[in-house]
Formats: C-alpha cells, sequence, structure tokens
C-alpha cells in the first residue's frame, strides 16, 4: 500500500513538472512568434495607410475614407470562410431590424449565389408575390440602381423602406430582363 501512495504521489509530482515545463516552453515559443508577427502587422498597418492615403489622394473619382475603410474590412472577413461577414453599423443595423421585423420591404427571402442576388422564395401574401417575382429570379437592379457584385445585406438595404413606398425591381429570368 505505501508503495502505490508513493508512486501515485511521484507520477501527481511528475505529472505537474511536465505541465510547468510545456507552459513554461510555450510561454516563450508564443511570445517570440507574437514579437514576430507584430513586427510584420506594424509594417503592413504602415503600408497600408500608405496606401489609403495615396488613393485618398491620387484617385481620379471621389471616394471617402470611410468608404476604403470599409472595403479593407469587408475584404478582410471574404477571405476566412462562406459565414464571416463585416457589417457597417447602417447594414448592422438593418441585420437587427430584419430579425426583429421592424422594416417594411417586398418580402422576399434572398441570397448571394456566385456574386448575385438570387431571390429564395417569395413570402406567402407579400408585394413579390403580387409582383409576379418567383423562386430563382435574379435581382439585377433596385430603382434602376444596378445591384452587381453587392451582397444580400446591402441589397435588401435598397430594397426595404417605410410600407407602401414604391420600389422599382429590375429581374433576369432566364434570360428574359423584367421590371417590377
Amino acid at each position: 500500500m505505501i508503495i502505490l501512495k508513493k508512486t501515485r504521489c511521484f507520477m501527481k509530482k511528475r505529472i505537474s513538472l511536465l505541465i510547468v515545463v510545456l507552459m513554461v516552453i510555450l510561454s516563450f515559443t508564443s511570445a517570440w512568434a507574437i514579437e514576430i508577427d507584430e513586427d510584420k502587422f506594424d509594417q503592413d498597418i504602415e503600408f497600408m495607410k500608405k496606401v489609403i492615403y495615396f488613393v485618398l489622394d491620387k484617385y481620379q473619382y471621389e471616394v471617402s475614407q470611410e468608404d476604403i475603410i470599409n472595403g479593407l474590412y469587408d475584404g478582410f472577413f471574404s477571405v476566412l470562410d462562406d459565414y464571416s461577414t463585416y457589417y457597417t453599423p447602417k447594414e448592422y443595423q438593418a441585420l437587427l431590424e430584419d430579425t426583429a421585423g421592424e422594416f417594411s420591404g417586398i418580402g422576399v427571402q434572398i441570397m448571394d449565389i456566385n456574386g448575385q442576388v438570387v431571390v429564395l422564395t417569395p413570402l406567402p401574401g407579400s408585394p413579390a408575390i403580387e409582383a409576379g417575382i418567383k423562386a430563382g429570379d435574379i435581382i439585377k437592379t433596385v430603382d434602376h440602381y444596378d445591384i452587381t457584385g453587392v451582397t444580400s445585406s446591402q441589397a435588401s438595404l435598397l430594397i426595404r423602406g417605410e410600407e407602401g413606398t414604391p420600389v422599382k425591381i429590375g429581374i433576369l429570368r432566364g434570360k428574359e430582363n423584367l421590371t417590377f
């Protein structure tokens, strides 16, 4: 019995020592890795600042710093996975309204598919159903504004408005362009 207790005690000490050694080793390697990444990160940030200043100063069309920064954030999230998305404060507010039901739209569920905003389903009793919008329709324009390349969240912002407000939706159905 005494040998068993000594063995357990020895094993506990050995495991504890192993954990401490691993923690020390990992803390040194992670601190070193952070130091290297931190230097690279600082260089990247400085370069990005130069690019932003250059674009703001030299680009032939007017573009705001806010648009550039939002584009950077959007690009950052686009390289992650299909479920990571950046929302501007306005887009995020729209998302909250989406889930709270405090907005008025045309009554469709939409999704980004291959860079296009596609109608998944028009909702029963909605203005979309009354107008004749169908599942599979590709939304091309909102109030004559070309939405090619915008996300479904951005398209939703353009489509929705106060209840009763008219909106023109340009649809591609097969090879046919339709306006509702």
